[in-house]
């Protein structure tokens, strides 16, 4: 090891010390700047010369870049438009198959020119100028219901035209049944007190384009397309002009003196609650339970002849009936035998106008001023249907089955009423029997149950958890499976009309089997047409 022979060698750091290892001398400041600099330019220069290779890899791969990001471009819009041309040759071929089945007769070679003159008219409106048109390949089946259609148009491109791809060719294939299924809806609508004003006014615009969207689009057949209108509140009309129809038990008009009868004045808060409920041997039984909702009379007061000798009750008929016994107050059957009970109405003459005669046995009863509409075809009787709907007004409570159940009735083809398709027809043309049933609240009345002389038939009860089960019972039954077709009874659409009770929402989500809507004011025309185009949807085949 070199010794350092001088003490500046020392300090400099040149030469170790004796038996030391060389010590490490601090840079001063100034020495620090001078390093940073002399790194700083060997740094610049080192970016200077990869700085160019950059410059010319850019130069390579920007056109590549561009073409790639436009080339993503014109596919995409492609396939935006491949879309559109689907959805335009399906509007198409669905307009031609329901062209087809108003005129059997028409050879193929028309049917392709008005396919094809739909087509283009539809283009020109959803697709001016990003589509054209190529080739059209159309043909009908052998046995004259399959249509069968394949369009081919092209897209211009606008970036891969630099690439020699001047446009896309897009291809859209559609087939379609020109054969109908007859469709028989019962349009079950809530007019009690809360439908008052503008609430009614929405439904009657929202039912009126519902009719006419359907109208507008299904084939020039009478059978095509009937309709019925199955008005309810705490009753349903079933029309004056049936008073003596072999199904309906009507007692006779005349005064009722209110002589020798009771009224209650003392009510109370929750109590038991009686029904009748049928048993497996065709018989009935009392079943009672506790209801914390029930209004229970605890006290009543007795009226005679001596104490109101001026008062009495002028009863008639208006059209309304109540419901059979149980089980079949929720049955489409044995009318012979059990038939529907008419409701009487009366007019109040007395001279103490104060009193309440509220519990008696002939107690008011609010009847719908309109009755029921039977099935009618809307091609023929598409203004006595609007007629019925601007008929329409509203009365007093809400019971849903009394509305429901006759919704079934009405879509049967046995009495009460038989314009409904028959077993044999609904099979072999695939009858689509629907009940749409609107309502803005729940139940707020039930059949009375345990009132003397008035049976089974007056809904005058407030037993809302009775009035739900029967709902509930009833929405299995239409929705059980007719033997004779295989088929559901009727299939069931519900809809809430600014509803806040999540309870009634789910008894009707419950009842649905098609679908069941929620909607607020302002919201039922839009749903009432969003219905129209399904039930006229064609099935496409593929």
């Amino acid at each position: 090891m070199r010794r350092c022979e001088t003490r500046s060698q020392r300090t400099a750091g040149v030469c170790p010390w004796p038996g030391r290892a060389p010590a490490q001398r601090k840079a001063g400041p100034a020495a620090q700047r001078r390093r940073s600099g002399r790194l700083f330019r060997q740094k610049l220069a080192r970016l200077r010369e990869e700085g160019g290779a950059v410059a010319i890899m850019v130069a390579i791969t920007l056109p590549v870049l561009v073409l790639m990001s436009g080339g993503a471009v014109d596919y995409a819009q492609s396939l935006a438009a491949r879309t559109k041309l689907q959805t335009t040759v399906d509007a198409a071929m669905m307009a031609t198959a329901r062209h087809k089945a108003s005129h059997p007769d028409l050879p193929e070679p028309v049917l392709r020119q008005y396919f094809r003159k739909l087509l283009k008219g539809q283009l020109s409106r959803r697709a001016k100028d990003l589509l054209k048109l190529k080739d059209i390949e159309f043909s009908l089946s052998t046995d004259q219901k399959l249509l069968s259609a394949t369009v081919t148009a092209s897209i211009d491109t606008h970036f891969l035209r630099l690439a020699g791809f001047d446009h896309f060719d897009i291809k859209a294939s559609s087939k379609a049944k020109s054969t109908f299924s007859r469709t028989e809806v019962a349009l079950v609508l809530d007019v009690s007190t809360s439908m008052k004003g503008a609430r009614l006014k929405e439904l009657k615009e929202a039912v009126k384009d519902f009719l006419n969207a359907v109208d507008e689009n299904i084939p020039n057949n009478p059978e095509a397309f009937k309709v019925s209108i199955v008005p309810f509140a705490q009753y349903v009309n079933v029309g004056k002009e049936n008073r003596n129809a072999s199904w309906i038990d009507v007692p006779p008009d005349g005064e009722r003196s209110t002589c020798n009868f009771r009224v209650c004045n003392r009510w109370q808060k929750g109590g038991e609650v009686c029904r009748w409920e049928g048993t497996p041997d065709g018989r009935h039984r009392r079943v009672c339970e506790w209801d914390d909702n029930a209004s229970i009379c605890i006290g009543w007061r007795q009226w005679t002849c001596a104490d109101n000798r001026f008062i009495y009750r002028d009863i008639h008929w208006e059209g309304c009936v109540g419901s059979r016994d149980y089980p079949l107050n929720i049955r489409d059957d044995s009318y012979a035998l059990y038939p529907v009970p008419g409701v009487m109405n009366y007019n109040r003459n007395t001279a103490n106008d104060e009193m309440d005669f509220y519990g008696y046995a002939w107690s008011r009863n609010y009847c719908p001023s309109a009755s029921i509409l039977p099935l009618t075809s809307l091609k023929e009787g598409k203004a006595q249907i609007i007629g019925k709907i601007d008929s329409l007004d509203v009365t007093e409570w809400t019971y849903i089955p009394a509305g429901l159940v006759w919704g079934w009735r009405v879509l049967s083809h046995k009495e009460p009423f038989s314009q409904g398709a028959d077993a044999q027809t609904a099979k072999r043309n695939n009858v689509r029997k629907i009940i749409v049933l609107m309502t803005d609240g729940e139940n707020s009345r039930a059949p009375s149950i345990n009132l003397k002389n008035s049976a089974y038939k007056d809904h005058s009860s407030g037993n809302r958890r009775y009035a739900n089960r029967l709902t509930r019972e009833l929405c299995n039954n239409i929705k059980s499976i007719n033997p004779e077709t295989g088929k559901p009874y009727a299939d069931i659409i519900t809809i809430t009309f600014n509803i806040d009770s999540p309870r009634a929402k789910q008894l009707m989500k419950e009842c649905a089997s098609l679908g069941s809507y929620d909607v607020k004011s302002g919201q039922l025309k839009e749903l009432f047409l969003t219905l129209a185009q399904e039930m006229v949807k064609l099935q496409l085949a593929e």
